[in-house]
């Protein structure tokens, strides 16, 4: 037992010894701590500071070549205002082995070993950093394309997608100022990031399927004992194919905006206001509004985007109603007007109240 205390004591009074030994002097930087991978290592604070300002003024003009996909930039320090602080990263560089007595020289025995690189803290120009972020982006920037459907010879092609790349600008932002803040003068690289499609291919295959069935024949449209066809042709041009990471097929886009204006031309009904009529025995008469009729291409491209059958086919159109402002007109006759009929009256409140009746064109379908 006696001799386990022996021993306790002889080391407790070598470690001291130890710490005491590498404690060196608490005015003087650690020996293995360097400031931007410049040794300082024994030197004071003010040495260090200016010995890394004369380091600095010697490289403030030479450039930094940066590499992002195959391109190259050469910027300098000067160029974005990029200034370090020398004199705090001295001081932070002190704090790497502070402490008192022993404990000072037990902290900078593991700096010696082990070592440490203190980066200074820096001041840059935004705007000049945005700038120049914004200059190779430009270059380097190249988005994905999602796959998209075409269609060639009114057959549906799929086109592949592809990655892109893009500047990381944020960390491409610290690593040019820290590699300017330094004085390391090779070529360094700048981080950039994939860019990945949404829409693969495998995902608008079932859409093609679709629309190799919709364009398969023409389709018949059908209103009450009127009917038209409406030819491959004209239905492929009013399709909008899914493309920039859409994966449906929709009637819709400039040509289907043409399409529904011309036919709208030929079926829409503007609504008649309420309105008083002068009979030949000289009364005035109430005449009652009268609901419009407006093609409906919504629900009318909904139909006729992806008919199922194969063999010559009908769809169906849609209209909707338009209810007129007012259901009697805004003066009443001074002279010689009747009273309203109780089919008048009824029929005007109807029309107050927004009742109407709407057209829907039926389909019937032709058969092979």
């Amino acid at each position: 037992m006696q001799r386990l205390v022996a021993l306790a004591i002889v080391a407790a009074v070598g470690g001291a010894l130890l710490g005491f030994v590498f404690a060196g002097s608490p005015s003087r930087i650690a020996a293995g701590v360097r400031i931007a991978g410049v040794n300082v290592g024994g030197l004071t604070a003010s040495e260090a500071t200016s010995k890394l300002e004369q380091h600095s003024r010697s490289v403030a003009q030479v450039p930094i070549t940066f590499t992002a996909a195959g391109h190259t930039w050469q910027l300098k320090p000067v160029s974005l205002g990029v200034e370090a602080d020398w004199k705090a990263a001295a001081k932070l560089a002190l704090d790497q082995g502070d402490g008192l007595g022993p404990i000072r020289g037990f902290r900078r025995l593991g700096v010696r070993v082990f070592g440490a690189d203190v980066s200074p803290p820096t001041r840059v120009l935004d705007r000049a950093l945005a700038f120049e972020l914004g200059r190779i982006a430009k270059v380097v920037d190249r988005p994905h394309r999602d796959a998209a459907l075409v269609l060639r010879r009114l057959q549906p092609v799929v086109l592949a997608a592809q990655s892109g790349g893009i500047l990381d600008r944020d960390a491409a932002g610290n690593v040019i100022v820290h590699a300017l803040a330094g004085f390391q003068r090779g070529a360094v690289a700048l981080p950039v990031r994939v860019d990945e499609p949404k829409v693969r291919a495998a995902e608008l295959a079932p859409v093609a399927t679709q629309v190799r069935k919709a364009l398969a024949r023409p389709v018949r449209m059908k209103l009450g004992v009127a009917s038209w066809w409406l030819p491959k042709r004209q239905l492929a041009a009013i399709l909008q194919l899914p493309s920039g990471g859409s994966h449906t097929l929709a009637v819709a886009g400039p040509g289907a905006t043409r399409y529904f204006a011309k036919l709208g031309r030929g079926i829409n009904q503007p609504a008649r206001n309420a309105s008083f009529s002068i009979l030949e025995s000289g009364r005035v008469a109430v005449v009652p509004a009268k609901p419009g009729r407006v093609i409906a291409a919504g629900p009318t491209g909904h139909t006729s985007s992806a008919p199922r059958s194969p063999r010559p086919r009908a769809t169906r159109a849609s209209s909707s109603a338009t209810s007129s402002r007012s259901g009697r007109p805004q003066r009443r006759a001074r002279w010689g007007s009747r009273p309203e009929s109780a089919a008048t009256r009824r029929s005007t409140a109807a029309t107050r109240t927004g009742s109407t009746t709407c057209s829907s064109w039926r389909i019937s379908s032709t058969g092979s």
